[in-house]
């Protein structure tokens, strides 16, 4: 309800329509005003004229051979102005001496004059004496456009009533107000209807912008086909002018997103050339280096040492150039063999080593009762969850409990339909939806830094001190582990907090017929 009051929160069209009804309304309003006060001044021009005319023949001294009949008739009777013809409905007529009225009338219909009460008598009395025409307020008749007039007998007043002018003034306010109010309803469904024709381009504007916003423009090679529609984009018009300046900013962005997919290729091609140029060498030294193993008892401790040394370096370089390799395999879209693996056994392999390995920590593994099989490569996986327990066992301290659980699907109709679609299945399993494969590793460990959870997968990132026991690494296992599990179809996620640190990999089941 706030964002309705707040007028910067309303739409463009919403206030175009408000300030154009707005706008019509105050001239509407305007030319109404003028038109009643037109009309009213020039009825009541009209009335002053007949007034004056009626003034006349009720005045001894207008040269008219009219006399008033209160001279010869009981005191306080109508004058018999109002009896001659002509006096019309409202007319009104007195005759003041020396500040009483002693003659007074008003003509209620044709052919039927009233009488004046005392108080009325009294209003009229108390009328100034002048040429002009003023108007006075009659109890019980309203107002009244008057004239007095001296005579030789008295003041004579002559009146009529505004009762029409203020029906007829009445009748032309209802009958604007009528039609302000439909065209106002006009103006805004028009305006309204003209708004949103006219704001289409900007829509089409939009959605450009939006699907160029849905791109994945974060890795690999990405085309910018879209472009706002040439008739959007005419510079002669304000909307024609943001969608010319869009199509530059697209054409700007596209190629420097060129200009990165190249250098990146660029870089690819060297470390796959550079990785796969190294293997012949360190495989060189590692072999030297073994072959002198059964002489080191016999060599100074400072070269044993140092043989020792040159053979785990070796060893480390080695493992560094094949995930590297491994990496510009999987960036270069090398498929991988996919074929059903039992993922239980993977599972229970790996915790087995795992138990040899970190001695210090504790294990444990939650499975189904039936195996359960995936689609996937079984030396890949092996890869993907030894990365994990690795990581887990050397970035966390002695002592730590380390726990692997396997969930199977939810339902084979969802497992099939997950696995039947390659291009929208990691997106739904990124929302961990049935139908998948769930594997999960987590430790009671101190956790990831809250600043370096979504980098957590990019290539050489490392946690910091608190997550770690000294032990060096590559800061590559957990971005081999993201690029294998998307090249399989599935996805890897990460929560992490204090005292609980859980991935989370999911995979496409196998066939039902397999399981």
């Amino acid at each position: 309800m706030a964002d309705l009051l707040h007028p910067g929160r309303w739409t463009l069209r919403s206030r175009i329509v408000l300030s154009t009804v707005t706008v019509f309304t105050v001239v509407a309003v305007c030319l109404g005003l003028v038109t009643v006060l037109a009309v009213r001044n020039y009825q009541i021009n009209q009335l002053d004229s007949r007034l004056v005319a009626g003034a006349a023949r009720f005045n001894p001294q207008s040269g008219g051979t009219e006399r008033t009949c209160t001279l010869s008739r009981q005191r306080g009777a109508p004058p018999d102005v109002l009896c001659q013809p002509g006096q019309g409905v409202g007319s009104l007529a007195a005759l003041v001496v020396d500040g009483t009225v002693v003659s007074s009338g008003f003509v209620e219909a044709p052919g039927a004059i009233q009488p004046l009460s005392a108080k009325q008598r009294d209003v009229l009395a108390g009328v100034r004496q002048t040429d002009d025409i003023q108007t006075v307020r009659v109890p019980g008749l309203g107002s009244f456009r008057v004239i007095a007039s001296r005579t030789p007998i008295g003041t004579a007043i002559s009146g009529i009533s505004l009762s029409d002018v203020s029906r007829t003034t009445r009748q032309v306010i209802f009958t604007e107000l009528i039609i302000v109010v439909l065209g106002l309803l006009i103006a805004a469904v028009g305006v309204s209807t003209l708004v949103e024709r006219a704001l289409r381009p900007l829509q089409r504007v939009r959605e450009t912008a939006t699907r160029v916003s849905e791109l994945p423009l974060d890795r690999g090679e990405v085309v910018l086909a879209d472009r706002v529609r040439e008739p959007d984009a005419n510079p002669q018009t304000e909307i024609g002018q943001v969608g010319a300046a869009i199509n530059r900013m697209l054409d700007h962005i596209g190629e420097a997103l060129q200009s990165r997919h190249a250098s990146e290729q660029q870089v690819r091609r060297f470390v796959a050339d550079a990785s796969h140029e190294l293997r012949t060498p360190l495989a060189t030294i590692r072999g030297y280096a073994e072959l002198t193993r059964p002489y080191r008892d016999s060599l100074e401790p400072d070269v044993t040492h140092a043989l020792t040394q040159v053979e785990l370096g070796a060893s480390r370089m080695g493992t560094l150039v094949d995930d590297l390799l491994l990496l510009a395999r999987l960036d270069s879209g090398r498929e991988i063999e996919i074929r059903d693996v039992d993922v239980s056994a993977v599972l229970l392999d790996l915790v087995a080593d795992a138990h040899v390995a970190g001695s210090g920590h504790e294990w444990s593994l939650d499975l189904p009762d039936q195996p359960v099989f995936v689609r996937g490569d079984d030396m890949r996986l092996r890869q993907v969850f030894g990365n994990l327990l690795t990581n887990a066992r050397v970035h966390t301290p002695f002592g730590t409990h380390v726990a692997v659980r396997l969930r199977r699907p939810a339902g084979a109709g969802d497992a099939e339909h997950a696995g039947s679609d390659g291009s929208g299945g990691a997106a739904d399993a990124a929302g961990g939806g049935d139908g998948w494969v769930a594997v999960t590793v987590s430790d009671d460990g101190p956790g990831i830094p809250g600043e370096l959870i979504d980098s957590v997968f990019d290539r050489f990132a490392r946690g910091d001190s608190g997550r770690s026991r000294g032990v060096g690494s590559t800061g590559l296992g957990l971005s081999i582990v993201d690029a294998i599990t998307r090249a399989l179809g599935g996805s890897v996620s990460v929560m992490s907090e204090p005292g609980c640190t859980e991935f989370t990999v999911l995979l496409k089941p196998a066939d039902p017929d397999v399981d």
